[in-house]
């Protein structure tokens, strides 16, 4: 297909508005941006995606343009908004890709509905293998973005904006990050679970793969032996066929 940029329109779910991005066709692939980061973030990966998926892109509350909160959510609480924004886009059975600290998303929805989520992507993901040292994980931080310094120098204004429009929910948020555990949740997946890595994740290193992948039920495991943190977005073609073939494996 030719690629357009898609263009951004508010999504009100649960009391809270979100944004969205939808483009291409084909069966829906929803990727959850990070609340540190926003929609726009993730054009490459939906660029690669939309020649034969439907990418929606959702922006969640207390991030970007979105809803500012009255107080920081739970990542229970995101996750319920995140499966209000299926029914007001009206998706089914669709596959929910979540990255960083979105990534736990995936699982808490999938634990609650086997109906909106057909498919789950786990991607660098906060919620198993942790908890995280404050200093190691900015030390991590640092290493990454010297792996893949373009990208840190392109979308650096994505993560400051959403710092200065909600500053209480992004600091809370980086303490959930560092203590959030689902593996709980992950026993209750009835749905078919990629665990998607960099292999060169100093942030969230492989070690947190291997736990997603121990406490899932049904999982897929794919290491990228180039990628770093953000590789879906650094290495969007490479991802793409990851969950290309992840997809057609569980239809």
């Amino acid at each position: 297909m030719t690629w357009r940029v898609a263009e951004e329109c508010p999504l009100d779910a649960g009391g809270f508005r979100g944004w969205y991005a939808d483009v291409g066709a084909g069966p829906p692939v929803v990727v959850l941006a990070s609340p540190m980061a926003r929609a726009k973030t993730y054009r490459p990966t939906a660029r690669s995606l939309a020649d034969r998926f439907r990418v929606v892109t959702v922006e969640m509350p207390g991030s970007g343009r979105a809803s500012r909160l009255p107080r920081p959510w739970s990542l229970d609480e995101y996750a319920a908004w995140a499966l209000a924004a299926l029914d007001a886009l009206q998706l089914t059975d669709a596959t929910v890709l979540g990255h960083s600290h979105s990534g736990a998303l995936p699982v808490l929805m999938a634990a609650r509905s086997t109906t909106r989520v057909g498919r789950i992507g786990i991607v660098d993901s906060i919620g198993a293998g942790g908890p995280h040292h404050f200093v190691r994980t900015l030390w991590g931080r640092a290493f990454d973005a010297c792996l893949e310094p373009d990208l840190v120098l392109a979308r650096a204004h994505h993560v400051l904006g959403t710092g200065l429009r909600h500053p209480r929910n992004m600091v809370a948020q980086t303490w959930v990050s560092l203590r959030a555990d689902v593996t709980a949740a992950c026993r209750r997946v009835a749905v078919p679970a990629l665990v998607a890595w960099g292999a060169r994740d100093h942030i969230l290193p492989p070690r947190c793969a291997a736990a997603y992948a121990r406490h899932l039920p049904r999982p897929s495991l794919y290491l990228s032996p180039r990628g770093a943190h953000e590789w879906m977005i650094y290495h969007p073609h490479e991802f793409a066929e990851v969950l290309g073939g992840f997809i057609r494996s569980t239809r």
